[in-house]
């Protein structure tokens, strides 16, 4: 890479387009290929097989946010960088290893391990002399977060709705996907270098971190509904008996409109008012609960406004870490209350498919854990952006 091109991208939005889009989006895109891979054995060699054996432990892992507090005096650009190196290897090793089961379980579930430390990092880790027209840190991972979604779902609807990135032939495509994530992270270091922030120098907030912690609800209730629900249009369309084509396409429009909004600065401003924010999470409830029990005429468009809102809803969650002197240790814990949550929901959704013959009294449990998951984002939220606990979502 020449010197010139480097100093091109290093003026105007370089930084940002690397750091803070480009970067978590194929971060979160291979988070959610690992996710499903690592939830789907897990299961399928415990509860599939109707026995808890001792590889149900993994599922600890995903607890991993909680290791960035033991690691802080790293930093946290460090800490992103070697946990962004490792999760691209690790999903290259999944798919060169498809062919064996357990060693796809250890790949995967490290992949995703890293995940969680790379997002509690990211999150804290601001750029300098950003340009006021673009949006801010959690914002801009927020639209990161729904082009990696965006992706997800249409590399599954190219396989019809199995996923073409795992597999016998997935190599063909994961091995792009990583030369051109690796590209991205050898420019981070000589374009971002001279403009990311120390975050180690932003004002601690002790007294906040137990409020933070538990507010990390909210992010484990999305993650849940996006895994189970939302993020996958095929399970909406045989629930509500509609299109799978339709709810693909609503959802994926509805991903692409929020990228795009969230760049113009008079819509980021009017989609992150207090006011929409409730508007948009009454709205979430009323789709979900149409998804669930009502399945009306429109329930795809509903889908595709609960995907917008869940996004939206990221950004002021994320906003809850970075505001009044959020540190990496707000960070972390926020994350791993959050996971915790995520992994509790995710051991109940999967009893319930079970629980005939092991826990009659979870039969049935599913839209429960849905709704419950989806106050939870609504109270948190809602909550957040109207006492004013965020101050500012973008800052």
């Amino acid at each position: 890479m020449s010197e010139k091109m480097i100093q091109g991208l290093r003026q105007d939005d370089g930084p940002w387009l690397l750091l803070h889009i480009l970067l978590p989006m194929f971060m979160t895109l291979f988070f959610f290929e690992s996710l499903r891979v690592f939830i789907g054995l897990i299961y399928f060699v415990n509860l599939g097989a109707m026995t808890i054996g001792v590889s149900v432990l993994y599922i600890f892992l995903l607890l991993s946010p909680i290791v960035v507090l033991f690691i802080k005096k790293i930093g946290a650009y460090r800490i992103v960088i070697f946990s962004a190196v490792g999760i691209v290897i690790f999903r290259l090793l999944m798919a060169l290893l498809s062919w064996n089961m357990s060693l796809m379980l250890i790949t995967s579930g490290i992949a995703t391990m890293l995940y969680g430390i790379f997002v509690a990092s990211i999150i804290i880790t601001p750029l300098q002399n950003t340009p006021e027209r673009l949006p801010g840190r959690t914002g801009s991972i927020s639209i990161s977060f729904a082009l990696a979604l965006a992706m997800d779902i249409m590399f599954r609807a190219i396989g019809g709705t199995w996923d073409i990135t795992i597999g016998s032939y997935s190599i063909a495509i994961v091995i792009p996907l990583t030369i051109i994530t690796f590209i991205i992270i050898w420019l981070i270091g000589p374009v971002c270098g001279a403009v990311i922030q120390n975050s180690s120098s932003t004002p601690k907030a002790k007294k906040s971190r137990l409020v933070r912690m538990f507010m990390g609800a909210g992010f484990g209730g999305g993650l849940f509904m996006i895994y189970t629900l939302l993020g996958f249009p095929n399970v909406v369309a045989r629930w509500t008996n509609t299109s799978y084509e339709f709810n693909t396409v609503s959802v994926v429009i509805a991903l692409l409109l929020y990228a795009i909004l969230v760049q113009i600065p008079k819509a980021n401003n009017l989609v992150f008012r207090r006011e929409i924010i409730l508007v948009l999470n009454l709205l979430l409830i009323v789709a979900v609960m149409d998804i669930i029990y009502i399945h009306s005429v429109i329930v795809s468009v509903f889908t595709g406004i609960a995907v917008f809102a869940m996004m939206a809803d990221l950004s002021v969650l994320w906003g809850i870490v970075v505001s009044r002197g959020g540190d990496i240790v707000d960070s972390g814990l926020f994350h791993f209350f959050g996971m915790f949550l995520f992994m509790f929901l995710i051991l109940f959704f999967a009893l319930s498919f079970v629980a005939g013959m092991i826990l009659p009294a979870l039969e049935g449990m599913i839209p429960y854990l849905l709704m419950l998951a989806t106050f939870l984002v609504f109270i948190v939220s809602v909550g957040v952006s109207v006492s004013g606990f965020v101050r500012e979502v973008e800052e």
